[in-house]
């Protein structure tokens, strides 16, 4: 007569029924083992005799647990342990191993990243000192362009928004108002040579600041030579066309008389 009802409780019930009768095979099997209708033979091989038949008992009851487990395993409907074995039921021994074996990767990411850093400090070493030989070299082909009497520096030398503040005049003075006042003191006399002292010079990105000491000679319309010495601190800034003048401050030092 067929079964009518749920069918998952059909084979949890037929499962149910083989592991009984699985289990009661094996309890059979250990009652007989171990009762006492066995007459185990005296002296010293008795002993051995008793020894030897609880052992084989409990290796008798594990292969039977193990028998009952693979009937159970093989009814119908029946879910494998294997199936839903996790992470979690892994052996401790399995994470740890695993866990051990992320350390080497961990160590040579370490070491990759240090190697990295050492290799990339040169390089901005070797960066830095090069920008400040430009910004050197932009303060001095300003200072030669001036001596030269070149009319075109002001344009080529200076930004749109330049500011200067020297120690003659009262007020910062834009780009507009430096190209006239070079103007004017060319006018009156000529530099006719200088020499420049650097101090320290700064780079920062695109922002550099230079600062260096001077000597010049200045000649007037009379022919009279002037010598005057004194400080600056130039600000330029990097743009396509290389290193340019924002700002600067500085003049000829103060006489002690």
């Amino acid at each position: 007569m067929p079964i009518v009802g749920n069918p998952a409780l059909h084979r949890n019930t037929v499962s149910t029924a083989i592991l009984a009768v699985a289990l009661g095979a094996c309890a059979r099997d250990n009652d007989v083992l171990n009762s006492d209708r066995i007459t185990a033979p005296s002296g010293s091989y008795a002993s051995r005799y008793s020894t030897g038949a609880r052992s084989r008992g409990v290796r008798s009851r594990r292969a039977c647990r193990t028998r009952a487990a693979d009937r159970l395993s093989k009814a119908p409907g029946s879910l494998s342990p294997q199936r839903n074995k996790t992470k979690l039921d892994l052996p401790l021994r399995t994470q740890i191993n695993g866990a051990k074996a992320m350390q080497p990767i961990n160590r040579l990411f370490l070491a990759l990243s240090g190697l990295a850093l050492l290799a990339a400090h040169p390089v901005a070493a070797q960066d830095n000192a090069e920008d400040q030989a430009d910004v050197w070299a932009a303060v001095e082909g300003q200072w030669d362009a001036d001596e030269k009497g070149d009319k075109k520096w002001v344009d080529e030398m200076l930004v749109d928004k330049f500011s200067g503040w020297g120690k003659s005049s009262p007020a910062p003075r834009t780009k507009a108002s430096t190209k006239m006042w070079d103007r004017f003191n060319d006018e009156q006399g000529q530099t006719v040579a200088h020499e420049l002292y650097p101090l320290a010079i700064v780079v920062h990105g695109d922002i550099a600041i230079a600062h260096y000491l001077y000597s010049s000679a200045y000649e007037d319309k009379d022919g009279e030579v002037e010598m005057n010495s004194g400080r600056y601190s130039d600000i330029l800034v990097r743009t396509d066309d290389g290193w340019k003048f924002i700002a600067w401050h500085g003049g000829d030092d103060e006489d002690d008389d």
